[in-house]
Formats: C-alpha cells, sequence, structure tokens
C-alpha cells in the first residue's frame, strides 16, 4: 500500500458499557480509503481500547462521542456551534456535560488515547484522535437538505433511512475527492434491514 495511514472509526457506546461498540479501519492511501477491518459487538471499554491501542500502525482515530467534558451544566461551545450551522437542516447536538454524563466512557477512552500518544490537535510526527458528528458530515457529503432519519424516527422512518444510508455509501466507490473502497465488506441490504427488531439502537452493521 506505500505510504498508506492506518485510520479507524469507532460508533462509540459512550452512554452505556453494557451496549455495543462498532469500528472499522482502513488504509488511506493518497484520494482512496480502503476498508481492512470491520468489528461489531464490542462490549465494555477496555475490550475497545484494546482494539485500538493494539495497533501500533494507528495513526489517527474518529470517534462518535463526546471526548473532552468539562461543563457543568449547559452544551458545550462545539455542540452550540454546531447546533447554530446545522439546527435548520435538523442535526443540531444533544447536551453533553458532567451534570447528565459524570463519568462517561467516552472521556475515558480519549484519556487512554491521549496516553498512548493520539493528540487531540496533531503536532508534527504524532497520532491523533477527533471527536466526530455523523449527521452533518452525511448532509455535507451527499448535498442532503437535512438530516438522514436513520437512527429516528418511527421504525419505517428508521428502516427507509438505513436502506437510503447504504445506498449512499456505496456511490463514494467513486467519490473525485476520497473515494470509499469497501474492500469485500457488505452492506447490507433492504431485506436484512427489513429483519432487524425496531429498536431505536438498532442498526445495521
Amino acid at each position: 500500500m506505500g505510504n498508506a495511514v492506518e485510520l479507524a472509526g469507532v460508533d462509540l457506546a459512550w452512554m452505556s458499557e453494557r451496549n455495543a461498540t462498532a469500528m472499522a479501519f482502513g488504509h488511506l492511501e493518497g484520494r482512496r480509503l480502503t476498508v481492512t477491518a470491520v468489528l461489531t459487538g464490542l462490549t465494555g471499554l477496555a475490550a475497545v481500547s484494546r482494539e485500538l491501542l493494539d495497533r501500533p500502525g494507528l495513526a489517527g482515530v474518529a470517534i462518535d462521542a463526546p471526548l473532552i467534558i468539562t461543563n457543568v451544566s449547559g452544551q458545550r461551545d462545539c455542540e452550540r456551534a454546531l447546533s447554530r450551522e446545522y439546527g435548520a437542516r435538523k442535526a443540531s447536538c444533544h447536551a453533553s456535560n458532567l451534570g447528565l454524563y459524570p463519568d462517561p466512557a467516552s472521556a475515558s477512552l480519549s484519556d487512554q488515547l491521549l496516553g498512548a500518544g493520539f493528540e487531540h490537535l496533531k503536532p508534527a510526527g504524532c497520532r491523533w484522535q477527533i471527536e466526530c458528528y455523523p449527521h452533518p458530515a452525511i448532509i455535507e457529503l451527499f448535498d442532503l437538505p437535512e438530516r438522514l432519519s436513520y437512527k429516528k424516527g418511527t421504525v419505517r422512518q428508521r428502516r427507509e433511512g438505513q436502506v437510503k444510508l447504504c445506498e449512499m455509501l456505496a456511490t463514494l466507490a467513486d467519490a473525485p475527492v476520497l473515494a470509499l473502497d469497501l474492500n469485500g465488506a457488505d452492506l447490507p441490504g433492504p431485506d436484512r434491514i427489513d429483519a432487524l427488531s425496531g429498536n431505536k439502537g438498532d442498526v445495521a452493521n
């Protein structure tokens, strides 16, 4: 893969260690990101951190969860800013604060990554970690008028949203800025998505 950089994306069950976390790994080379592994059903902070810290070549981690929470109440500055930009498109943020989440697993994971050299603002030569919020990213990637409802709404709306999301992700194979090579990984089809239980946290892997 030449000078490929190894990256990870984490859909973290940060509010409860009883819920399952999923993550994907890939190599970024030039304008192509090639998926190399997809892990699902990881339970507990120890299992999540082990998968990340046991990969010495990992250069960067993007995590869908709040990584730094210092405010006692209300929203963080980044949440307010994002809500101002995307609130009208139904992609504003929930509040993250120490009153609601006094000991979030996401912040603990971030501290472990920081101890292993994954910086929040990457100095030259350092590995990095970033907090991401998928809804605005999906809006921008696919030029959508508003948030895609794949985790909220009725069961039917969530299923339709998940089918649409998979269809859109498949189109990234030919994206001019950054192409996504699934490398044999299967996106769930409508039949598999329709077979889900319909629970609000139920998203096809």
